[in-house]
């Protein structure tokens, strides 16, 4: 690196001027190699949230969020809407965006935990204890399954973290329906006109079945293919909310 007589003069000075090309390559300084092959999906999308601060080609979540929504019993977004009352314990699932570790007065570890969804994302707060057994799971780009409490002090919601499991996703992608297990006792006119606005708010590719529990035992129906829905974090929140946290499988 070498400084002008006038860029002295002025206090500066050449940050490229020295520079010579590699005498044994006949080339530039910025002929940099260019790698040939492709990242991986969950590495190109930790590439992208890292310098870009969000997700561009697409999402860690993408195919497999059937599976996550029917491990949680409450989305995201009805967190955030404040549907959710004091003292509710809820099953929250999703991709571990961030995790904020802190230490206490009495040097006890704790963490602020991000978690988020397809749809919406919350801070959940781990205090010591809860940490303690739950570390081992939160890690950043995690998918996980949180239960959590929820605390309204003031008007405003916490969610205190208690344990944290890892969901079975081995039947993500298969393809398969989502079925809905419905008592016969629970299909009425007033729940089968829900049930029917419910799935028209979630269009989509995958077909629904309803294994119907009566005292003849179980009969499986197949829906019409207009029913066809998208298996979003929400609708899994709808029909856990119409017919039971038990109702998906």
């Amino acid at each position: 690196m070498t400084v002008t007589k006038k860029a002295a003069a002025r206090g500066q000075f050449d940050l490229f001027s020295g520079a010579t090309a590699d005498p044994d390559t006949n080339g530039s300084i910025f002929d940099l190699p260019v790698p040939d092959e492709e990242w991986d999906t969950r590495e190109r999308l930790g590439f992208e949230r890292e310098m870009l601060g969000l997700y561009v080609s697409g999402h860690p979540l993408d195919g497999i969020a059937t599976a996550l929504a029917a491990a949680g019993d409450t989305p995201i977004a009805a967190l955030l809407d404040h549907r959710i009352p004091h003292g509710r314990r809820v099953r929250v699932a999703g991709i571990v965006a961030a995790v904020d570790r802190r230490v206490t007065r009495r040097g006890e570890p704790w963490a602020v935990v991000r978690l988020e969804d397809l749809e919406a994302g919350t801070e959940i707060l781990f205090f010591p204890a809860a940490y303690a057994t739950a570390a081992g799971y939160l890690t950043e780009d995690a998918v996980a399954v949180i239960t959590a409490t929820v605390s309204v002090r003031d008007g405003r919601q916490s969610l205190l973290g208690d344990q944290v499991s890892t969901p079975d996703l081995t039947t993500a992608a298969s393809g398969r329906p989502l079925t809905l297990t419905l008592p016969v006792a629970a299909c009425n006119p007033h729940t089968v006109r829900a049930l029917r606005e419910t799935l028209q708010r979630h269009p989509g590719p995958t077909d629904l079945r309803i294994d119907l529990i009566g005292a003849r035992g179980p009969r499986l129906l197949a829906l019409d293919p207009r029913f066809r829905v998208t298996t979003s974090p929400a609708l899994m929140g709808e029909l856990k909310a119409l017919f039971g946290p038990a109702c998906l499988r």
